[in-house]
């Protein structure tokens, strides 16, 4: 065996001699192995990492600054309303006073707070009080505060905490159900009133806050975002009991829950642009979806209650309904746009003014309305006696005009149809007595003497079969309607519906002027526009 290999080896066996001897002794210690990696009681020790360098790092805290602010200078404006329900009777004690859950459970928008489906109230509590909590907005320094109609309507008892805790009696100065916007007024002064900011210019995704007292939490703030404008709630309108309820809401996603009713919605100038008072729920609670009264209806609004105790609100007596692509079409006007007149109620401001059936709003006091949402929100912000200068497209031409709005008392009594038609077109068509229409899936039939007495006009054709596949159908003509104008001119029989249908190519549109009873008494009309298939199955 030559040396080197044995010098090797030995100088491999002492090494390991060496380590295992330093293993030893680690392993002697209290700490075991793990204190080879220890540092000392004396050790400077610092834990975490170096801040990521995040983008305009200063620009969040700034943002965050805004919202801290907006929420300190906001918070005293909001305040907390505790409302005690009249009295129920032993004969309704099964479904008054309680928090809304004998609803069905898929009433999916609905209330929330005393009365509206929500807030800590007592339920099922035969001869006793409904209790319950909710929120409200001071509006001036001497104590008129805003809030929901739906918390208030049917109180005995209202007491209002400020955000310094101070508590006091309230009275109900006026409620506007059509709305479902109350003020109340507490005596006092010095108080801190919320700067009013402009809904109208509100951006869909512009930051929120929403603030309020949900579930007894006092003055909570939440953020979120405005996720839609103008928001038509039809189930919730369904349910109020407003003779003329105004569906024009605003949407976010700031968690609202029952107790934030008559709360206010801030922007991040600070100023209100909204009151909470729904939400869009299948449990009760917050999903993502609250709504909120725009603050310029609300403003007019409370000035009416404020001043005289009742609301003094305008109207233009007029059907509307969206514009869809076939009447965009039908009308040349050039896109999907605006909003169409169905009606102009006789007598009605609309109708004075010089409004008729087809045409088109395209503005209304210079604001874009491209849903009934929109041109009912516009409108209520006006009063009665206001003029509101109307945009529309006639006759493929933009022309303005000014209609001076009236008061709910003189839209009750307004006639529900006008019927000083255009001359009739001449029909040469009269031996045909009833015309099936495959390519509009409609079937009519000329009109009957009782019909003309039911519905008190001279000229159309009866509706007796729609195909439910039809955009006839889906536009609500149905059997027992009865259309009395074709692309504008006044309709005489079946035979003359027919021949002018042959006369239009597929892809085509053609325009109906419609009517139908919702009863006996109260007829309808509305507008429908079709274009023309090549021709429509049944199955």
């Amino acid at each position: 065996m030559s040396k080197k290999p044995m010098i090797a080896s030995l100088a491999l066996v002492t090494l390991g001699l060496i380590f295992g001897v330093v293993l030893v002794s680690a392993m002697g210690n209290s700490g075991g192995v793990q204190s080879m990696f220890a540092k000392g009681t004396n050790a400077n020790v610092t834990l975490g990492g170096t801040p990521p360098q995040i983008p305009n790092g200063s620009d969040l805290k700034s943002i965050n600054n805004i919202f801290t602010s907006v929420s300190k200078a906001v918070l005293p404006t909001v305040v907390s309303i505790h409302v005690v329900d009249k009295a129920e009777s032993n004969d309704n004690s099964d479904d008054q006073g309680d928090d809304g859950n004998n609803e069905p459970h898929n009433f999916f928008f609905k209330f929330f707070g005393p009365n509206g489906g929500g807030g800590n109230q007592l339920r099922n509590m035969p001869r006793q009080r409904s209790i319950g909590d909710a929120s409200g907005v001071i509006i001036t320094e001497d104590g008129y505060i805003l809030t929901n109609n739906h918390v208030v309507e049917n109180s005995s008892d209202v007491k209002v905490t400020i955000y310094d805790h101070h508590e006091y009696d309230a009275t109900v100065v006026g409620t506007d159900p059509s709305t479902d916007i109350a003020v109340i007024k507490i005596d006092t002064h010095g108080l801190t009133a919320a700067a009013f900011g402009n809904s109208d210019e509100l951006e869909i995704g512009e930051w929120v806050e929403a603030i309020g007292n949900p579930l007894r939490l006092s003055s909570t703030v939440t953020a979120g975002i405005i996720s839609a404008k103008a928001r038509p709630l039809p189930d919730l309108v369904a349910s109020s009991k407003a003779l003329t309820p105004i569906s024009d809401f605003i949407q976010t996603d700031a968690a609202i829950n029952p107790g934030n009713s008559g709360g206010g919605l801030f922007d991040l100038n600070g100023t209100l642009v909204g009151i909470n008072s729904a939400i869009a729920t299948t449990n009760g609670m917050y999903q993502g979806y609250g709504f909120a009264v725009p603050i310029n209806i609300a403003k007019v609004v409370a000035e009416d209650l404020i001043k005289h105790g009742s609301v003094n609100r305008g109207y233009i007596n007029a059907s509307i309904r969206e514009v869809n692509d076939a009447l965009a079409d039908a009308t040349h006007l050039g896109s999907v746009r605006g909003v169409v007149v169905e009606e102009a109620k006789k007598g009605g401001a609309g109708a004075k003014a010089g409004l008729e059936t087809g045409d088109i709003i395209l503005t209304a006091g210079g604001m874009e309305v491209n849903s009934p949402s929109e041109l009912q929100g516009v409108v209520a912000e006006h009063h009665a006696g206001d003029k509101l200068v109307l945009k529309i497209w006639r006759d493929e031409k933009e022309i303005e005009i000014p209609v001076v709005l009236k008061p709910l008392e003189e839209a009750k009594t307004i006639a529900t149809s006008d019927n000083e038609d255009s001359a009739p077109i001449p029909d040469d068509e009269d031996a045909v007595t009833t015309a099936k229409l495959q390519n509009l899936g409609i079937e009519v039939h000329n009109l009957d003497d009782k019909t003309k007495s039911d519905f008190d006009i001279e000229n159309g054709v009866k509706v007796t079969a729609v195909n439910p596949y039809s955009d006839a159908a889906a536009q609500g003509l149905a059997a027992g309607d009865v259309i009395v104008k074709v692309d504008h001119k006044a309709i005489t029989s079946s035979g003359q519906l027919q021949k002018i249908v042959q006369e239009k190519k597929t892809g085509e549109t053609i325009t109906f002027v419609a009517m139908n009873k919702s009863n006996k008494t109260t007829t309808n009309t509305f507008l429908v526009a079709v274009r023309l298939k090549k021709q429509l199955s049944d199955e």
